[in-house]
């Protein structure tokens, strides 16, 4: 008998367990520039409120930043934003680049 557990579906919790670079801290002032032109979208809901839609493929943004005390450039794709309480927005984008490292 193994001493794994397992989710019912035949993977042990180990196999599900993701690891993640480190998160550092980062106190940088960000020059955030958008990388692409009229992108298409699919519709999926609409009020009086708003709009919810999908795209395909990544959405690219560059970013200039100071690391070190030397500016430099990375280019990223969006992967969430959240809504701040106080109206402001919070993202998390990917580097992107050979190898998934920051393309400088």
């Amino acid at each position: 008998m193994s001493n794994s557990a397992s989710d019912g579906q035949g993977k042990s919790n180990q196999e599900q367990i993701v690891s993640r670079p480190e998160r550092l801290p980062l106190e940088a002032q960000i020059e955030f520039i958008g990388d692409f032109d009229i992108l298409k979208a699919k519709g999926i809901n609409i009020s009086e409120g708003g709009i919810a839609f999908e795209i395909e493929g990544g959405l690219p943004f560059e970013m200039r930043l100071a690391v070190d005390e030397q500016n430099k450039t990375y280019r990223a794709e969006l992967v969430w934003m959240k809504r701040l309480p106080h109206g402001g927005y919070r993202m998390g984008l990917k580097f992107v680049g050979e190898g998934g490292e920051p393309t400088l």
